[in-house]
């Protein structure tokens, strides 16, 4: 087991006898085993030593007839508690004493960041004291954590302030350590920050801790979200420097501010930094021969407390923060951080550790450099009413997948449509791809209205479709026909990603056909009104009906984010419809024109969704994490891109085009606000941007953004941060290889009951404040309909039998608080949940998302007074990418898939040819971002310039592709009235 070395340890003579190989070799088991997350069975052991299995079974049965593990019945082995004891016996040895508890919680009080303690244990530094700010949005940093030589403040601190005999013996065994300019440095300033290897948003900075004179014995450090700790002028300008001590015996460190390609440039002075170097406190004092504070936590055999135990998820990592959390998609408790890139294809971060959304105060001035975005804080932004207010962005599944195919040059080629006058038969479609080829398969029905529905239960669609991961053979063609009406009772084969249906639009396909039939063109005001020739029925993946798992895929396939199975089908369905009308219409009139290009592009999918997708935002919280960080990520780099004035002028231009996109929406709305003010907003936006005192420096959008929030509604707000973060593609658009993560949340039995309470009372403050004694707070339930078995809210009063299968946060959480109160604080976790066997789910639920900040919406979702729409309209738009989004009922949202994208024909060229139809409209400064359509002109329709396009001008040739034949789920459509 690892033994915490210091720096304080006294030189020795190394001895010159031989270790004995089979004890190292124990010992070397023993750490493998602390590294795990579960128990671990021999297999498993054998493959990570790189031995026998008969060797290791032997070390496991020494190791545990001598008490240090235990085998399960299920054969698996895992430690005792015997090494948390030795482990506490090192820190007490090490002179880390219990003083230190309460100037470290005054220090991260008034830094508002979290405070740590670390010292050298063998290869790494090892966190063996810390303390919270007292705010839910922190840096995530646990007692016990290692942390990278190389690269954590800490690690680097200590690293080049040992005395060579413990250095020494690291490089002899090739440990990583910083190199001869940065340990020069560091020995000149006193002090080491974090590196920015991991680009992964936090800052760390290590001072030295000392005793007996200069005798460094630990590392004290800060850590918190880079825009938090740095501001926007301290990366270009350096401050007056702090005082630099000249030792650390019975005096304060200080910091010296120093710019270096390896040191961020902290700001001086800053709260963090007054909080750790006040002049008034001595670090010496913080060192101590007493033991660590008895903290109401698991027993060690001895009876002496045992360190607190973390709400934690255990995987460590690489980099300067080796001990935080990482999840992968992959599977549980993955140790390999996932394979993604930063801008300009750098390797990024597997996870960001910090579980906090960058934020400054909400009342900064106009003309302050704001550090992040302005008051955007979990309890602002996690309500459904703003979260219904984001709006579709490079980040949204179905544009991004768009913009990885215009990117990769994807190439989509008809292999066959063999389709007869009354629209029964059948086309495919290949999509090529760098990671191979994708098959799509759409059967086509003769329409008739028996059975036909827009919900996800009709047993007749206008087409069914399936999407396959590689190519498709007659027997995978003809099991898919078979099965796939079946639905429910179906079963797609092993290598099928999605199954699809969708029906016609009873408004405009006909009219489409009959108007080609004719040998014109539709009319360019009903399709514009319209949008879509065929709607989105249902999109089933990931295990649904047997379909292949998107766990199952590896991180290079071509499909590997989350949603882009289902959008690519829903792309396929929205070109077979377009390549539908034509082949109808050349059925009726072999002479008949094709849909115009221009036309055509503007028609998206039509979609409807509704109360499903409020169970899948409560049922996936670390995918709803993951993406709104993200995007928080994305607007924070956007704000500090420091592009002077070409950034504002593109960032002036995308405000103009959703302006007039808005202005040129012909949506009727009903609970949803129409977006008339929205354009006055844009407006107003777009009058400050003209005005902005001194546009060329470098902070002038910080300064912009900072005013709009100060200005602006809440909605314009929104609608600025998705233009800023479409506005630098190279930044956003890496980000989208990083939404994939593990959605397995894992408990942690040996947390106690006094740790979890304290969690509660403070990540879910929101959820304990909600009065559910208040009328109608808990009128309605969920429940699924007998028939269908689909998602249905109503009064309870009504629903007299129904089953309530909700998952409503608030109520949860309170009679989980309530009988935490009356448990002993120092039972675990695991002993609670035996006693309280109805509160284990939601106990594994805010243990497993203890990491995340912005899991779970802040709704309660059995009261009168929650619209459901809201938060269908935020995964509908914000997540999906759907435009135009409309509510219908409270409950419903319909919208606009891929309303503007590029067609199959011209995909693979259209970040050469933009969106150009000859008029003049499309955007110079990105001409691949194929969003906000503008509105094809009609007769009676006001002239705008470029901004419109005539439908005759829309007939601009576009080179078709070369054919080879001449012949968990997307919840969608519950109701259109008029179809």
């Amino acid at each position: 087991m690892n033994t915490v070395t210091s720096a304080a340890t006294p030189q020795r003579t190394r001895s010159t006898t031989p270790p004995l190989a089979t004890v190292v070799k124990a010992l070397a088991l023993l750490d493998s085993l602390a590294d795990a997350t579960e128990p671990v069975r021999v297999s498993s052991l054998a493959r990570a030593m790189g031995t026998s299995r008969a060797e290791i079974h032997r070390q496991l049965v020494t190791l545990e007839a001598a008490g240090w593990m235990e085998q399960l019945p299920d054969g698996a082995y895992r430690l005792t508690l015997r090494p948390a004891h030795l482990g506490h016996a090192a820190l007490r040895q090490a002179g880390i004493g219990e003083r230190t508890a309460p100037l470290l919680e005054r220090a991260a009080r008034q830094a508002g960041e979290v405070v740590s303690i670390a010292v050298l244990d063998t290869d790494t530094a090892r966190v063996v004291q810390r303390a919270d700010p007292g705010r839910s949005l922190h840096a995530t940093l646990l007692l016990g954590d290692r942390l990278s030589l190389t690269s954590s403040a800490s690690g680097r601190l200590l690293a080049a302030l040992c005395p060579q005999d413990v250095v020494g013996p690291l490089r002899e065994r090739g440990v990583a350590l910083p190199d001869d300019d940065a340990v020069g440095l560091i020995n000149g300033t006193r002090w080491a920050t974090s590196t920015d290897d991991d680009e992964d948003g936090i800052a760390a900075l290590a001072v030295p801790l000392c005793r007996h004179g200069d005798e460094v014995v630990a590392a004290l450090s800060v850590h918190g979200p880079r825009e938090r700790i740095t501001t926007a002028d301290a990366l270009a300008v350096l401050r007056p420097p702090l005082a630099r001590s000249s030792s650390c015996s019975g005096s304060t460190p200080t910091v010296r501010s120093v710019c270096t390609a390896e040191h961020t440039a902290f700001p001086a002075p800053h709260p963090v930094f007054a909080a750790l170097l006040s002049p008034s406190q001595s670090f010496s004092a913080f060192l101590g021969p007493s033991r660590l504070p008895a903290h109401p936590r698991l027993p060690s055999p001895s009876g002496a407390p045992g360190p607190p135990a973390a709400c934690q998820r255990i995987p460590r990592r690489t980099g300067p923060y080796r001990g935080m959390p990482v999840h992968t998609r992959s599977g549980p408790r993955m140790n390999a951080p996932l394979s993604t890139a930063g801008p300009g294809g750098s390797p990024g971060p597997a996870d960001s550790p910090v579980s906090a959304v960058p934020a400054a105060g909400p009342d900064s001035a106009a003309t302050a450099a704001p550090t992040g975005p302005v008051g955007r804080t979990p309890d602002r932004l996690l309500r459904p009413e703003r979260l219904a207010l984001l709006p579709p962005t490079r980040l949204s599944a179905s544009r991004a997948l768009v913009n990885r195919m215009i990117a990769q040059r994807w190439r989509v080629e008809l292999l066959e449509f063999a389709v007869d006058a009354e629209a029964r038969g059948r086309a495919r479609y290949r999509v090529r791809t760098p990671g191979g080829p994708l098959d799509f398969v759409a059967f086509s029905f003769r329409p008739r209205l028996e059975g036909r529905t827009s919900r996800i239960v009709g047993t007749d669609w206008d087409m069914t479709g399936a999407l396959f991961d590689g190519t498709a053979d007659e027997r995978d063609l003809a099991h898919t026909e078979r099965e796939l009406p079946k639905l429910y009772e179906g079963r797609a084969t092993a290598h099928t990603l999605v199954w699809c249906r969708s029906n016609r639009s009873l408004r405009l396909f006909e009219h489409v056909v009959s108007s080609l039939a004719e040998g014109r063109q539709p009319d360019a005001r009903r399709l514009w009104d319209v949008g879509y020739l065929m709607r989105n029925t249902g999109l089933d993946g990931n295990g649904t009906f047997g379909t292949r798992s998107f766990a199952a895929l590896p991180d290079n396939h071509p499909l590997a984010a989350p949603l882009h199975a289902q959008m690519l089908a829903a792309y396929l369905m929205r070109e077979f419809a377009a390549d539908l009308v034509d082949h109808l219409a050349r059925h009726r009139n072999p002479a008949a024109p094709a849909l115009a290009p221009g036309l055509r592009r503007r028609l998206g999918l039509g979609n409807a969704s509704a109360l499903g997708l409020v169970f899948f935002a409560n049922n996936h919280p670390r995918l709803v994490d993951r993406w709104l960080a993200l995007r928080e990520r994305a607007l924070a780099q956007a704000l500090h891109a420091r592009r002077g004035a070409p950034h504002l002028a593109a960032v002036r231009a995308l405000i103009e085009r959703t302006a007039r996109f808005h202005e040129q929406d012909p949506t009727v709305y009903d609970r949803f606000e129409a977006p008339d003010a929205l354009v006055r907003s844009l407006h107003r936006a777009l009058t400050s941007l003209d005005a902005l005192p001194r546009p060329d420096d470098a902070d002038a959008l910080p300064r912009l953004w900072a005013l709009w929030n100060a200005e602006l509604d809440e909605r314009a707000v929104e609608a600025l941060a998705g233009v800023l973060i479409d506005s630098v593609p190279d930044l956003t658009d890496p980000l989208v290889e990083r939404q994939r993560v593990d959605e397995t949340l894992i408990g942690e039995p040996r947390q106690t009951t006094g740790a979890l309470l304290e969690h509660l009372d403070d990540a879910y403050r929101w959820a304990l404040d909600v009065d559910l004694t208040a009328p109608g707070a808990l009128r309605h339930i969920w429940y699924k309909s007998r028939a269908a078995e689909e998602p249905r809210r109503g009064p309870r009063e009504e629903v007299a039998e129904g089953l309530d299968w909700q998952l409503n946060v608030p109520r949860s959480v309170q009679a989980l608080h309530r009988d935490l109160k009356a448990a002993d604080p120092c039972e675990t976790t695991g002993a609670f949940c035996v006693r309280h066997p109805e509160h284990r789910d939601t106990v594994v639920r805010v243990q497993g998302l203890a990491d995340c900040a912005l899991h779970s919406p802040h709704m309660n979702i059995a009261d009168d007074a929650f619209v459901p729409a809201t938060l269908v309209r935020f995964l509908n738009s914000a997540v999906h990418g759907l435009d135009k989004t409309a509510d219908s009922a409270g409950r419903n949202v319909l919208g606009l898939l891929f309303h503007g994208a590029p067609t199959r024909h011209t995909v693979h060229t259209h970040d050469r040819d933009g969106c150009d139809d000859g008029d003049g409209s499309s955007d110079s400064s990105n001409s691949s971002d194929w969003t906000l359509p503008v509105r094809p002109a009609f007769p009676d329709a006001p002239a705008s310039g470029p901004a419109t396009i005539t439908a005759a001008e829309a007939t601009a040739h576009e080179a078709p592709a070369v054919e080879t034949s001449p012949a968990e789920v997307c919840p969608a459509a519950h109701t259109e009235e008029d179809e």
